[in-house]
């Protein structure tokens, strides 16, 4: 089992400019597929489940360090 990072690493990831990048496209991703199940035109279950899946990681990367590290730490538990 790979060992959580500690605080300072979880920091320096998050404010790296690719951690940024990946945020910012995470965010485009997920504000494409939500209008396009608002436009009420039928939508594949897959794509909402790429919605849902892409709304959840933008709410761990908004997460500041220390409830990331939460997060992963709780998710290696129910490993």
């Amino acid at each position: 089992m790979t060992q959580v990072m500690s605080s300072q690493q979880t920091r320096e990831w998050l404010d790296h400019p690719c951690s940024r990048n990946l945020k910012y496209l995470v965010q485009l991703r997920r504000d494409r597929l939500v209008a396009e199940i608002l436009s009420g035109q039928p939508i594949n279950p897959v794509r909402q489940g790429q919605a849902v899946a892409l709304q959840w990681v933008q709410q761990l990367l908004d997460l500041p360090p220390d409830q990331l590290m939460d997060q992963l730490r709780n998710h290696q538990t129910d490993q």
